[in-house]
């Protein structure tokens, strides 16, 4: 059940040009656990008063699936992530509106990372997450690149790449799922919208060997940020962050226990895929599942691998999720 506010009519051109002489206010307050700050809002966005709320816009889908959220919020309910659990905001670099952020003037920006300094100052969030896009216009490179060279070439992942709606990929797998009981391709959306650093990657088997066997060394973390990666990390109120079947969350692992013993698990979806890992190190074990069906829960599946490797990990299987 998703719970939605409903949503307004779409914005005309006309209301969409209006928007570039109107400001899209943040959505704040003191000591958020996490504040997330885009470049700068867009035209329908601002037009609309609420974040990230154009059609296809995947910022409330991935905030759902990495867990920061217990169901999927639309757009209009963003006014309500303050007073969540884990305490949510939203923010931008530049507050002006723009069509595209190409828009934006160099000074603009400068002086955005120094507003934006202050604010955080001043509000004292836990965390900021500074959204991809961010790392083009500071470094004035694609952040796709900076990954082959930084993370894939280092570390021999060889196919993994930024995911391309017009390049041939050998061996490229289809996401699909289920409507009615029928199998269906994945839902289109733009691939503008793959582009981002939320996501988009295409993975091999080999590729996520060799990232599990990344995870052992210090290339490209340092042991210190690795061990941060999976220590809880502890809320502005002292308490310590909250996941699902009563684990924690540390910086993009969620932190339980199987059969007694510390795990370290993720998940994703996009576009009719699943993904799922987990790593055991009590038993130098990392065991990852990919799926190309939406409906999928590969999360069994690696929870079943690592109880035959280990027969102590076994646990019973979590009731799956319904869909929103």
């Amino acid at each position: 059940m998703t719970d939605f506010f409903p949503a307004p009519a779409r914005p005309t051109p006309a209301d969409l040009q209006r928007a570039r002489r109107r400001l899209l206010p943040d959505v704040i307050a003191p000591r958020l656990d996490v504040l997330f700050c885009g470049i700068n809002p867009g035209l329908y966005s601002t037009a609309a008063g609420h974040h990230f709320a154009r059609p296809g816009n995947r910022f409330w889908k991935v905030l759902h699936a990495s867990g920061f959220t217990d169901r999927l919020f639309s757009p209009f309910e963003d006014a309500r992530l303050p007073d969540l659990d884990l305490a949510l905001g939203i923010t931008n670099l530049c507050p002006r509106t723009t069509a595209t952020a190409d828009e934006l003037t160099a000074r603009e920006i400068a002086r955005g990372g120094r507003a934006l300094k202050a604010k955080v100052m001043e509000y004292r969030p836990v965390l900021v997450a500074v959204l991809g896009i961010l790392i083009g216009k500071a470094t004035g490179r694609f952040y796709g690149d900076l990954l082959q060279e930084r993370i894939f070439r280092p570390l021999g992942m060889t196919t993994a790449r930024i995911i391309s709606e017009a390049d041939i990929v050998p061996g490229r797998a289809a996401g699909y799922r289920l409507v009615g009981g029928q199998l269906k391709n994945q839902e289109w959306v733009s691939p503008s919208l793959n582009t981002t650093a939320d996501g988009s990657l295409y993975l091999s088997a080999l590729d996520m060997a060799r990232w599990a066997e990344a995870l052992e060394t210090n290339v490209p973390l340092p042991a210190a940020l690795r061990e941060r990666m999976w220590t809880a990390a502890t809320l502005a109120d002292g308490r310590t962050a909250p996941a699902g079947e009563g684990g924690a969350y540390g910086f993009g692992w969620f932190l339980t226990r199987r059969g007694g013993q510390p795990a370290m698990e993720h998940s994703g979806s996009w576009q009719g895929f699943k993904s799922y890992i987990g790593r055991f190190p009590a038993h130098k074990l990392t065991v990852y599942a990919f799926a190309n069906l939406a409906e999928a829960d590969p999360g069994i599946v690696v929870r079943a691998v690592a109880a035959l490797y280990a027969p102590v990990l076994a646990s019973p299987p979590p009731s799956p999720t319904p869909a929103p």
